[in-house]
């Protein structure tokens, strides 16, 4: 039997723990055995919060970044509402509704985990490189290097 390891990070509130449950409820659906290790200050790695943000190009930009750092985006995980639905009942959206076109999302996402075959360390890259990337995607306004380093008394008011 192969061990699998999976990363699951991000700034808060991107649903690093949704997704992370869910993602458990389809590879337990597998009959696959899972071990989570939260650490996550808040202590809500085992309860439920969302994936996506609707962000304008979104996944090309999540795409051109793994291979910035030479790895790949294994699945993106499109926002349903139902993911909302199933949290406040305390509940995965495969138990929730298990023939919902979200809860096959997290199949998918699953059966790509447990049959990836490229498994690679990504390489860092610059702030720079990264702060270049989300200008050209228009995440990112382009940063008046004027200021840096100034404090308050030193900076005309805003």
């Amino acid at each position: 039997m192969a061990l699998h390891q999976c990363a699951i990070y991000g700034k808060g509130g991107i649903g690093k723990s949704t997704t992370t449950q869910n993602l458990v409820s389809a590879l337990a659906e597998m009959e696959k055995k899972v071990l989570i290790i939260g650490c996550d200050p808040k202590a809500d790695s085992t309860r439920l919060i969302y994936n996506s943000r609707n962000t304008d190009r979104e996944d090309e930009l999540i795409m051109e970044l793994a291979a910035k750092l030479g790895t790949q985006m294994i699945h993106f995980v499109p926002r349903d509402n139902i993911v909302q639905r199933a949290e406040i009942r305390r509940m995965t959206v495969i138990e929730f509704d298990p023939t919902c076109k979200q809860a096959e999302e997290y199949r998918t996402l699953a059966n790509k985990i447990v049959n990836n075959k490229k498994f690679v360390i990504p390489t860092p890259i610059e702030m720079e490189e990264l702060e270049t990337l989300l200008m050209e995607f228009g995440l990112m306004d382009v940063e008046d290097e004027s200021i840096v380093g100034k404090a308050a008394s030193e900076v005309p008011a805003e």
